[in-house]
């Protein structure tokens, strides 16, 4: 599971930054709300849904720039 949520976060990034380099503001504020509803959705404590919850955390970060790396 945890492969497929590094593909995941990888692309979307990916897709973020290049939506970012053409001046898509709108697409990207689409993208953080689309994670925050699905965040929502799989609100769950069970250690399955948590690294479920932790991606999507790190995505929203990566897509703000909060991250260093």
């Amino acid at each position: 599971m945890s492969d497929l949520q590094d593909i995941i976060a990888t692309t979307s990034i990916r897709a973020f930054k290049s939506g970012y380099n053409f001046g898509r503001k709108e697409e990207q504020q689409h993208i953080v709300t689309l994670i925050n509803q699905h965040e929502q959705e799989t609100d769950c404590d069970c250690p399955g849904c948590e690294s479920w919850t932790n991606a999507f955390e790190f995505l929203k970060k990566e897509i703000k720039g909060e991250l260093n790396g």
